[in-house]
């Protein structure tokens, strides 16, 4: 470590500067005040003076330099003893603090590592002020320049002092308001961390997603009210310039985060809405993935080609919103569908058989609930059929989906049957009609019928209290043999 300050740090920078200014007005004045002529200068020049002179000014820098490494050595051995981890065993009101909740993670080092190292170069800097005066001092050529730069010195230490004093109650007002929002703030933080640890005495379900929101906006309105009080004491703002720069920095803040508020509004809204969470695969507008991070601003997805995409908050407010890993994906499976085209000529038994045997063949549909062929349409050349598969793995539907549809081309072509759909003309000269032949589907046993799944799934619904299955003869059980 050198003995003195150089410029490469900030705090050397300062000191220089000062200096500068301070010696500024004492060097212009000695230089047309002091008188330089040989017969003024003849009865303190002589050797023995300058020897002596000489001296005592290599004896000022030996003291320097030892003050300097006095000072250096110990902030070294300061800086060491802050480090130690067991500082806070041998300070009892550290020791006393950590054991309440909200200081528990409480640590005074880094603060007192700093206070340290600015100690450390305003002690260099007095010594480097004192060493100067003393040198000047010595010889008769520059006693002029150290009683202009002590005069100086003293003038610009009065003046410092007297603002100080005058600012002092401002000064304090600030140090308090500012202690009290950083620990508003950290009470803002302990408080939300024991909601979000501890949920259940809450006595009411509150998400996680609005207590992180709820934290936030807290935290930035306990800052806001900091920053308001602050501001009209600090010199310089009650001036015309200050408030001329005041309302720029506000018409600036005012058109420029207009979208950054709307963001934010609408990340709130997100969150007390809570479409989903993170990890979740879901379906934004055009954009489907997993949810990789959730933010007030953005939503940050991965898509199945592993590309991230991320997405404003009002883009996500204003567009169709799917989620495909909802507790009910989870408890009841995730239905698949998938649509095919088929002609009049095939028995739509047949059909039906077909696409739930590939829907059996495909890993990762599940039997229970099972899979379903819907009749979607009777076209002018063909019908249109739907199979319906559930899964537990929604993360993994394209995979499946694509399984799903190979498997029934491959069921389709074992069978002979063509997927296509073809065009008629009704021209009755004899040729053979579309009716498709008779087809027996084999014999399985009898499932549920309609009305009683949905019964068993709706019943408690006020619209099936009074429902009379009797009344509909189509769902009746038929006769046994």
């Amino acid at each position: 470590m050198p003995p003195f300050p150089t410029l490469q740090h900030p705090l050397a920078r300062v000191s220089s500067v000062i200096a500068v200014v301070m010696t500024t007005p004492a060097i212009a004045r000695a230089t047309t005040d002091t008188p330089t002529t040989p017969a003024a200068l003849h009865g303190e020049s002589g050797l023995d003076a300058m020897l002596v002179a000489t001296g005592l000014a290599l004896a000022a820098t030996i003291a320097a330099l030892l003050a300097n490494w006095v000072l250096t050595t110990a902030h070294a051995k300061i800086r060491t003893g802050v480090r130690v981890t067991t500082l806070h065993e041998r300070v009892s009101l550290w020791k006393a603090l950590s054991r309440v909740p909200y200081f528990s993670d409480f640590d005074p080092r880094p603060a007192l590592l700093t206070l340290n190292t600015w100690l450390l170069w305003l002690g260099r800097i007095a010594i480097l002020n004192f060493y100067a005066l003393t040198v000047l001092g010595l010889f008769p050529q520059t006693r002029p320049f150290n009683d202009l730069l002590l005069n100086s010195l003293l003038h610009s230490l009065a003046n410092i002092a007297e603002g100080l004093l005058s600012y002092f109650p401002k000064l304090v007002t600030i140090a308090v308001t500012l202690l009290v929002t950083y620990h508003a703030v950290r009470l803002i933080r302990f408080v939300f961390a024991q909601m979000k640890a501890h949920p259940e005495d809450l006595g009411f379900n509150l998400p996680t997603d609005l207590i992180d929101a709820f934290c936030k906006i807290a935290i930035a309105v306990a800052w806001v009210f900091g920053v308001m009080i602050v501001a009209p004491l600090l010199p310089g703002l009650g001036s015309q310039t200050g408030q001329v720069i005041g309302l720029l920095v506000g018409a600036m803040i005012t058109f420029g985060s207009g979208s950054t508020i709307g963001n934010a509004v609408a990340g709130l809204v997100l969150a007390y809405m809570r479409p989903f969470e993170t990890g979740d695969r879901v379906r934004i507008g055009d954009f489907e993935g997993d949810v990789l991070e959730r933010h007030f601003t953005n939503v940050r997805l991965r898509t199945i080609k592993n590309e991230v995409v991320t997405l404003t908050t009002q883009a996500v407010l204003t567009s169709p919103i799917t989620n495909f890993s909802t507790p009910l994906s989870r408890e009841r499976g995730l239905i698949l569908h998938t649509r095919v085209t088929i002609g009049y000529n095939v028995p739509r038994g047949q059909v039906q058989a077909l696409m739930l045997e590939a829907a059996r063949r495909t890993e990762g549909v599940t039997l229970d609930p099972a899979p379903f062929v819907l009749v979607i349409e009777l076209g002018d050349f063909s019908v249109s059929y739907e199979l319906n598969a559930s899964t537990f793995l929604p993360h993994a539907k394209v995979t499946i989906l694509s399984q799903l549809q190979a498997n029934m081309l491959d069921t389709f072509n074992e069978a002979g049957v063509e997927i296509l759909s073809p065009r008629y003309q009704a021209i009755r000269d004899g040729n053979p009609a579309t009716v498709a032949p008779a087809w027996e589907a084999p014999v399985e046993k009898r499932e549920p019928s309609l009305i009683q799944v949905v019964l068993a799934q709706h019943g408690d619904h006020p619209h099936y209290q009074h429902f009379n299955a009797a009344a509909h003869p189509w769902e009746k059980e038929e006769p046994t043999a």
